[in-house]
């Protein structure tokens, strides 16, 4: 699955735009019997003035939120959504 980053808004940047262009890719393959999912984000550099909180959340995402999604059909959407990530 490829996400195209189309739109961004971060209240804590300074640029608004940092992920405009962006590619988010969740690369889902079978592996020994289970599901693997690869994450890659093409765009995000050190360079951005987001990358270590961004590194940092999208790791909460996938073990935080993504799976438990799929082992238990819900996961912790981000507050804008209606749910906040666990502690």
């Amino acid at each position: 699955m490829v996400w195209q980053v189309l739109d961004n808004y971060f209240k804590f940047t300074e640029d608004k735009t940092e992920w405009i262009g962006n590619t988010i890719i969740f690369d889902i393959t079978e592996k020994e019997g289970q599901t693997e999912v690869r994450f890659t984000q093409k765009g995000l550099t050190p360079a951005d003035e987001c990358y270590d909180i961004c590194s940092s959340a999208w790791t909460g995402y996938l073990h935080e939120s993504l799976r438990p999604l799929i082992e238990t059909g819900k996961g912790f959407p981000n507050e804008k959504e209606g749910a906040v990530m666990p502690a």
